[in-house]
């Protein structure tokens, strides 16, 4: 009984913690044209080779590589409804957490790393990882290269430690792994590093008299594993498709997910943590090498006799991994969570020597703490909330974060013939409405779709003139775009244009049919709920007695239908929405701030100063109520810093800005407001004053190029501030990138010109 509550209860709630965290909404909107083509393939007895899906790139060469997983949500989809594609990501989930924990004890074996029930350490490190990767817990087919990815490092460090004909069960393993997910290309270069490192073991080892055998088995093995990839239905072109894949990671940086170590996206959360496991593990090391090398032996003699040589490699070729892609990092947490484990357990014993039975009796109820209060706060959607995630508890479609209610807009109507379609929205209208749908964009990015193109429809996204070109090469019947500021320019030309109209918007997207008759509506769809299967409802009930349904209830379409209006400009249209929200709406706040912001453009549009006066202080009024009602809503705090600004007083126009900066460090717009308030205190100033406010400007102006690089505005500041400090190096190193751009006026085009001619350029 000891034995259980000491290490399977806690293991028990581990898997408890996976599958909470695996029991999620569908939010990623890839599962949608994913669960379309396995519904194709399974209709058609085949695996598509060319587009089927875009009229823009129709008949393309399609290699499809996740065809395996996407049978398998197919599959789930009918038997249960496509919610419960959640269900594979739980059993997933159970599997990896058994996984890691046989690496944990695998490792500790391997380098005799002892403690008294080392297995708490080794469940607080699953549970630390699982943290580490729920981010990534998304129920997509990347799920299957996670669990592979750890399978393949325990059958290879199991091998290691003891040859055995076991190692043959990798070339099956890769053959499925290459019919389910690109990134297959992981398990090729984990059995080449153990393959390369067990030659060279071998081959040094004879210098020092080791007894390192010829890997014989593990070549072959890893040789046929290659050899298997073939086996796919694009045959040998698969060979080479890893290399394909790493390419477009390098190239498609459309997406946050793709960003890389240089990118301050990439450091979120998720990133820190991967540092911190990164940390531990090669500490772990450190303490191998200082309790386990003899003094007099080299350092490379020591790792070939301990084999070290692989777990070394691996850790610096997923250390490459994870610096290259944001979504990466969780392949550096599971890949380094047993070395993570180990690490622990020395630095602990190395702290702890003489009170370790205590230390172990605290992570025993460490561990039971941390699953119940992440388990707890998972069910009850706490967890989301704090970590700011989008996410949701229960196994459920919600229609205000899917299309749905667009596509049946589209169904009802009839509408035909090409759609401009924004590639988010596209993959829920390809499952729903596909033939009658085709897409002009998809998230199948660069695997059909080249990168000239993407960077078509992203300046169509932000330029009139551009839409207008697509529209003369496709002949769009239809355009169905996110209701996301994001789009507000394109919406902006599409509700202006005369060829256009607004037929439909709700939460999520809006639809503008092409008509020679105008009729925008000025009204937004309520969304409606989706069905939710009798299953799902079961499953999401049975972990969470409490769980409840979403509820449509406590959606505010009044504050959505005036934030969609505002973008247009409507002014009128927000006041009514806004005034609407502000008496039925139980949290006031947003309704409050987007009333001020009504009555603060009323009042610059206003030429009559007395009447302006007024609705400014109307405007005041909502704003302060805003605050009052919620003190960290950042909008409320840069709308009051811009009427400050407007007002001239520039002291209080800073301190609002530099507030929401406080509560928002990577809002570009409140850095870039702070240095422009900074900048027109510096021109007011002189000597010690106006340097302070320079280098204040310059501090913001840093940051927002850090959050929007290569911005030709941005980078023309901070030339002129550098210059203005006379620092030329800076100045020059500034001016002269942005001297040709034609984001710049031609007054700071010839400013920027004179400012290098004066500094030597």
């Amino acid at each position: 009984m000891k034995s259980f509550l000491r290490l399977k209860l806690p293991l028990i709630l581990c898997f408890l913690v996976a599958i909470a965290f695996s029991l999620k909404n569908i939010r990623e909107p890839d599962i949608w044209w994913q669960l379309k083509t396995g519904e194709w393939i399974l209709e058609n007895h085949q695996v598509p080779k060319q587009d089927i899906f875009s009229y823009t790139f129709e008949g393309k060469p399609w290699i499809n590589i996740k065809w395996g997983s996407e049978v398998l949500f197919a599959v789930v989809s009918k038997i249960a409804g496509p919610e419960c594609i959640f269900l594979l990501q739980v059993l997933v989930s159970c599997l990896l957490v058994y996984i890691l924990f046989l690496l944990c004890k695998t490792i500790a074996e391997t380098f005799e790393i002892d403690h008294p029930q080392k297995n708490s350490i080794f469940i607080f490190s699953i549970l630390f990882a699982i943290f580490g990767i729920e981010y990534r817990i998304i129920g997509r087919p990347e799920m299957f290269s996670h669990l592979f990815s750890a399978l393949f490092i325990l059958i290879l460090l199991r091998n290691q430690k003891q040859n055995s004909n076991k190692i043959y069960w990798l070339i099956p393993l890769q053959l499925l792994w290459a019919n389910m997910h690109e990134a297959f290309g992981t398990g090729i270069v984990l059995m080449m590093i153990f393959t390369v490192a067990e030659w060279f073991n071998w081959w040094y080892g004879r210098k020092i008299k080791s007894e390192n055998k010829i890997p014989k088995q593990l070549t072959i093995a890893t040789l046929l594993s290659i050899a298997s990839i073939i086996i796919n239905p694009n045959g040998f072109e698969l060979l080479l498709r890893p290399f394909n894949i790493f390419g477009q990671v390098l190239e498609n940086k459309f997406t946050t997910e793709l960003m890389d170590y240089s990118s301050y996206l990439f450091w979120q959360k998720e990133a820190f943590i991967g540092l911190l496991v990164l940390i531990i593990s090669v500490t772990g090391l450190f303490f191998i090498f200082r309790l386990q090398r003899n003094k007099k032996e080299k350092i490379l003699s020591f790792i070939i006799r301990r084999k070290l040589t692989s777990v070394i490699l691996v850790m610096l070729a997923f250390l490459y991994l994870a610096s290259t892609a944001y979504r990466n990092i969780a392949f550096l947490v599971i890949v380094l969570t047993p070395l993570f484990a180990s690490g622990l357990v020395l630095l602990i014993s190395f702290i702890k020597k003489e009170n370790i039975q205590k230390t172990v009796e605290k992570f025993y109820l460490l561990n039971i703490s941390i699953v119940l209060v992440l388990y707890v706060s998972v069910v009850s959607g706490k967890y989301y909330k704090w970590f700011d995630r989008n996410d949701r508890y229960g196994l459920e479609t919600v229609s205000n974060i899917n299309p749905a209610g667009a596509s049946d807009f589209i169904i009802k109507n009839n509408l035909k013939g090409n759609a401009y379609c924004d590639y988010l929205t596209s993959s829920y209208l390809l499952w729903k409405n596909y033939p009658q749908f085709k897409s002009f964009i998809d998230l199948r990015d660069l695997d059909v779709f080249d990168n000239d193109f993407f960077l078509k429809f992203a300046e169509s996204i932000n330029d009139g003139d551009a839409f207008r070109k697509l529209d003369s090469t496709y002949h769009f019947k239809y355009a169905v775009v996110l209701a996301n500021p994001q789009f507000s320019r394109l919406i902006n030309y599409l509700y202006t244009d005369s060829s256009y109209s607004l037929a439909f918007v709700d939460a999520v997207a809006t639809v503008f049919i092409k008509q020679p008759e105008k009729k925008n509506s000025n009204l937004l769809t309520p969304t409606k709920p989706l069905n939710q299967s009798v299953i799902a409802y079961g499953i999401s009930k049975f972990f969470n007695p409490f769980y409840k349904t979403f509820n449509y209830g406590e959606i505010d379409n009044d504050l959505l239908a005036a934030s969609f209006f505002n973008m247009l400009g409507k002014t009128e249209l927000v006041k009514n929405y806004t005034l609407k929200s502000s008496k039925n709406a139980k949290e006031k706040y947003q309704a409050n701030e987007l009333l001020g912001q009504v009555y603060f453009s009323m009042a610059s549009n206003d030429t009559v100063p007395a009447s302006s006066a007024m609705i400014l202080d109307s405007a005041k009024y909502f704003l302060q109520l805003s605050l009052k009602e919620n003190p960290d809503y950042v909008p409320a705090y840069m709308d009051i810093g811009a009427i400050a600004f407007r007002e001239q007083r520039y002291k209080d126009a800073l301190k609002n800005f530099e507030k929401a900066c406080s509560l928002e460090k990577n809002n570009l717009n409140s850095h870039l407001y702070a240095g422009q308030v900074l900048t027109t205190m510096s021109n007011q100033t002189s000597g010690a004053s106006q340097k302070k406010n320079i280098e204040g400007a310059l501090y913001h102006y840093k940051k927002a190029d850090r959050l929007n690089p290569n911005n030709p505005v941005i980078m023309s500041n901070l030339g002129f501030l550098y210059y203005r400090l006379n620092d030329c190096d800076h100045a020059v190193f500034y001016l002269d990138q942005i001297k040709d751009y034609d984001g710049i006026s031609e007054q700071e085009r010839a400013a920027a010109k004179d400012c290098l001619k004066k500094c030597g350029n």
